[in-house]
């Protein structure tokens, strides 16, 4: 639990916890007893995935340069570069792949999800952006795993196979 009031130096946690921002995920929750989950996420990190959350998430970029893919209205992939300094609000249920680069660090905040909400995790056809494969989980799933998640799509042929044009996603090197 968070202590009552207690302020700290987030850079010098970053500093202090530099390790645990470099995993496939390089997510680290600082809060999560409260309505909202408050991530410190660092790179490299790009699944390749789009993540679609039933509340909207806040970005600020505190170290370096991030680039976020998303899927606008009208289904087309587009790109928004977050600089060092900026901030970003992520609409409610918008697909969304954050992609970071080595050194990077942001802060990342989303609303604690209710039991009855839902959130995805999506491929989408490099060539066509069609939809290849979905993922969904409920508040209470125990395992939700991103990069477990990853290397099964990875792994299976038919997975990675879009069912409009046919052609095979590729998997990260």
């Amino acid at each position: 639990m968070a202590a009552l009031c207690k302020a700290f130096n987030l850079h010098r946690w970053i500093d202090e916890h530099r390790g645990l921002l470099t995993t496939t995920s390089g997510a680290t929750t600082l809060w999560k007893d409260s309505q909202f989950l408050i991530m410190i996420v660092g790179g490299p990190h790009a699944l390749g995935s789009f993540h679609i959350n039933p509340s909207d998430e806040f970005y600020y970029q505190l170290r370096g340069d991030m680039s976020l893919h998303y899927i606008d209205p009208t289904g087309k992939r587009q790109t928004e570069n977050i600089r060092e300094g900026d901030i970003l609000l992520m609409p409610a249920n918008t697909p969304h792949s954050p992609r970071r680069t080595a050194n990077t660090v942001g802060l990342v905040v989303e609303r604690v999800r209710n039991s009855d909400e839902t959130e995805s995790c999506v491929w989408y056809c490099e060539r066509c952006e069609t939809m290849v494969y979905e993922v969904v989980r409920r508040k209470d799933d125990a395992v939700f795993s991103l990069s477990k998640i990853a290397k099964t799509f990875n792994k299976n042929l038919s997975h990675r196979t879009c069912r409009h044009c046919g052609h095979v996603q590729g998997t990260p090197a």
